[in-house]
């Protein structure tokens, strides 16, 4: 199903916010996005930010912090196996752990974590700038 052009696309979220200030990254995330959203249709709240970046989107941590790689969260276990077996859909390396994906972009890794029902940790939860869904261990 094709998006109207009024209609908000997540796949280019990252870009049109400036999150990186390097734009290849924000093109490589938002590539995980595109996957997500041209086999789902939306993203929504099945996929956030987590990690050190999501607390710099939360103003935990300053905005001049350097993130060693980028951390996602797939909350929904059908997202989460569509990415196991469409990985390579990216053309990047990758290597697929227990319970994570990483992503060996150019300029970044991201890694992609499957959400664990049972985690017991609180998590902060929030919109970036009312887009990006984000969450972090408090």
């Amino acid at each position: 199903m094709k998006k109207l052009n009024n209609e908000l696309q997540e796949n280019n979220l990252f870009q049109k916010l400036q999150v990186f200030e390097n734009n290849r990254i924000n093109k490589d995330v938002d590539s995980i996005y595109q996957l997500l959203e041209d086999n789902f249709g939306s993203v929504s709240e099945n996929l956030s930010v987590c990690g050190s970046v999501a607390k710099v989107m939360h103003g935990s941590l300053d905005e001049n912090y350097r993130p060693k790689d980028v951390d996602l969260l797939v909350r929904n276990p059908f997202y989460y196996r569509f990415l196991q077996t469409n990985v390579q859909k990216l053309n990047i390396d990758f290597r697929i752990d227990d319970n994570r994906i990483i992503l060996f972009f150019p300029n970044i890794a991201v890694e992609l974590w499957q959400h664990n029902i049972n985690e017991k940790s609180i998590r902060t939860y929030g919109k970036y700038k009312g887009l990006i869904n984000y969450c972090f261990i408090k």
